[in-house]
């Protein structure tokens, strides 16, 4: 592992680390951008954006974010809870209740934010509900994107039955955090953020 100081504080060692590491890895394409202790921000992008088009990643190329939003999403909600706008403890119906679909999730009324953010809500994780790939494969076809939004999602494991409770386990439940994204969302509509 490469660190800090080894990085480098122009785009050209920065692309040069990227291009050792897309190489070793065999990633088509690496993006990266650090902010160093004067402000100045160094990116670097190098490899593919497009392996079929054979397009150059570059620094406006679109890279979906995946599983990273969780991150933002989990970092956001504990500074609203360090800051006092809201508590691990509230149940998630004080948040989410004007949601149609709400009382359709599975333990909706137990459901607590530590519980979206712990994977501890009991909630299906959307990939395994029935229907998911099937819609994914027809949506991949027609559309050449498998992009659901967030209420899509959440709808493929409403009215299920769950194995798990509320605090009795733990399941991957990617939708809970989509669920707290609209926690901050609603906080941040009423003016609080």
């Amino acid at each position: 592992m490469v660190g800090l100081t080894a990085m480098g504080s122009t785009s050209e060692e920065l692309s040069a680390l990227l291009e050792h590491t897309r190489i070793e890895t065999g990633v088509p394409g690496l993006r990266a951008a650090i902010r160093l202790s004067d402000g100045e921000i160094v990116k670097a992008a190098v490899g593919l954006a497009d392996l079929e088009s054979g397009d150059v990643l570059n620094d406006v190329s679109p890279m979906p974010g995946g599983s990273t939003g969780k991150t933002f999403v989990a970092a956001l909600t504990l500074l609203l809870v360090e800051d006092g706008v809201l508590s691990l403890d509230d149940h998630a119906h004080k948040w989410l209740a004007d949601e149609k679909w709400f009382e359709d999730l599975p333990n909706a009324r137990e459901i607590r934010v530590r519980h979206l953010l712990s994977h501890s809500a009991g909630l299906l994780d959307y990939a395994g509900a029935r229907g998911y790939m099937w819609r994914s494969f027809l949506r991949a076809i027609r559309n050449g994107s498998v992009y659901f939004n967030r209420e899509e999602l959440i709808r493929f494991t409403l009215k299920k039955k769950t194995f798990v409770r509320t605090r009795r386990g733990i399941c991957l439940q990617r939708h809970r955090l989509h669920l707290a994204g609209i926690v901050d969302r609603d906080r941040h509509r009423a003016g609080v953020l």
